[in-house]
């Protein structure tokens, strides 16, 4: 890792390369536990994705925004980055938050559909109809903000 800095390890300057970046890595955080895992659809292989609990805490202060637009074009996905952002998930941990877990809505219609022997063409509208909804997910901010003052 010394080498992209054109030094080697064994040098004083490469052994303070190496201890500054230490410094700056810190170690993976565990696994979260009583957590809901998230399957995704993907090709290739992912790290592991993790329900995110969207609590409202009263005592906390929230900022809303607004994010729209057509389906398939990244919506949850970055609603997932500012998850994973807010909570300090770096990118040494092997896992990763899952804001709207898009499995419990097919789960829960493949459910009623079969409670109520309704056809899978009438399920599938339903689901594209259900994404067309309003959510909302309150996402905690607990960065380690540095004072600003200093």
């Amino acid at each position: 890792m010394v080498k992209v800095f054109g030094e080697s390890a064994s040098t004083i300057k490469g052994k303070l390369i190496l201890a500054y970046l230490h410094k700056l890595s810190k170690p993976p955080r565990p696994v979260p536990k009583d957590c809901v895992v998230c399957i995704a659809n993907v090709a290739e292989p992912q790290l592991p994705l993790y329900e995110y609990k969207s609590q409202e805490n009263c005592e906390l202060r929230y900022r809303t925004f607004l994010l729209m637009g057509f389906r398939q074009v990244g919506k949850t996905a970055l609603l997932d980055a500012v998850a994973n952002c807010l909570d300090n998930v770096s990118f040494t941990d092997p896992w990763r938050w899952k804001v709207a877990n898009e499995n419990n809505i097919e789960q829960k219609f493949l459910k009623v559909a079969n409670e109520n022997n309704v056809e899978q063409k009438f399920l599938r509208m339903r689901m594209k109809r259900s994404q067309a909804k309003i959510s909302y997910y309150y996402i905690e901010d607990k960065r380690e903000l540095k004072n600003e003052a200093e």
